[in-house]
């Protein structure tokens, strides 16, 4: 019994120790490059701008609404009373 459990034991250390002998190898992939070869990169960018564009109008709009509304609270409250 003495025996299987000193066996076992050596063949979990030299295990480990081949395990740690392989080299490491790390690879690298230019994302950008990957990305302009995909086909739908130009319709992805056609919706992604009109996207953009929408989301502007959207915010010119409540600038503005926001701007008209202080105007008017603004008349409508002198500025030394509350």
């Amino acid at each position: 019994m003495k025996k299987y459990v000193i066996l076992s034991v050596l063949f979990v250390l030299s295990c480990s120790v081949f395990s740690q002998a392989q080299t490491l190898k790390f690879g690298h992939i230019n994302v950008q490059e990957l990305v302009d070869l995909m086909p739908e990169r130009d319709s992805a960018y056609v919706t992604f701008q009109k996207h953009q564009d929408d989301l502007e109008e959207t915010y010119v709009s409540i600038q503005n609404e926001l701007q008209a509304k202080l105007q008017s609270i603004s008349k409508r409250v002198p500025l030394g009373r509350r």
